[in-house]
């Protein structure tokens, strides 16, 4: 009995083996894109540990002068399908040309990392005539943050990890600056933080970001709530900021 059980399992797995090369044989044009589209998609072999480090000063402790007021309910149940707003991969093609310039690209931006590691590490960017690391924007390793989407995509997965620790233990805290360029700081750190995590799914760079967050959203802390230019901790704390002041 067992026996005859044991025959069918094997007739009916052949069956759906042969209805399935015929419907899509393996050199079928479905197949391969299919294939293709798979191929673009890698991990990691071992994820590595991203260790987050809170800043020193919680933000969300310093007390809102100018509270929003939530006049309406935000809506519940479930929100409705949208459409894709990423690129449609579906009819890309792996040529040996596209393979080559991806190479060409990658080797231009490890040259330009690997000379941000020598001689710039931490520091927001690097200048290119005195090869001397500067501190602009705060001095939070902009570069650093800026790269880590980049580094993920084209598998450098080993400086990946490098900077994603090192992002994750920033200190937003720890800066020489008066003020936040509300504009460079959201595009440059809030931008390549959220991006990074929505790429690794790394949690450690989700936290980080969300301190970023809080600060940036001390910017909006003014009587009309719009946010100015700058993000003045001093004034910031006080209660002073009026969106307008110092603006370029």
């Amino acid at each position: 009995m067992a026996s005859s059980q044991h025959l069918r399992l094997v007739a009916g797995v052949a069956c759906f083996l042969l209805v399935l090369f015929l419907v899509h044989p393996l050199d079928s044009p479905e197949l391969l894109k299919r294939c293709d589209q798979v191929e673009a998609i890698r991990w990691p072999s071992r994820r590595r540990k991203v260790t987050f480090k809170p800043s020193s000063f919680d933000r969300t402790k310093v007390e809102q002068h100018f509270p929003v007021e939530l006049k309406h309910k935000l809506p519940t149940g479930r929100s409705k399908p949208q459409k894709p707003v990423q690129h449609d991969f579906s009819q890309y093609v792996h040529d040996p040309v596209t393979r080559n310039r991806q190479k060409a690209v990658r080797a231009v931006f490890e040259r330009s990392w690997n000379s941000y590691k020598e001689h710039a590490w931490l520091r927001n960017e690097l200048a290119p005539v005195s090869g001397k690391g500067k501190t602009t924007f705060g001095g939070w390793g902009g570069t650093l943050v800026d790269a880590l989407d980049t580094l993920w995509i084209m598998e450098l997965w080993d400086d990946f990890y490098l900077a994603a620790n090192a992002a994750a233990q920033l200190d937003w805290q720890n800066t020489t600056e008066t003020a936040a360029n509300m504009f460079e700081t959201t595009i440059r750190h809030l931008g390549g933080l959220l991006s990074a995590y929505d790429l690794s799914g790394e949690q450690a760079l989700l936290d980080k970001v969300t301190e970023l967050g809080n600060i940036l959203y001390m910017g909006f802390d003014t009587p009309n709530r719009m946010p100015g230019f700058w993000l003045n901790f001093d004034d910031a704390k006080r209660g002073v900021q009026v969106a307008g002041t110092n603006d370029p």
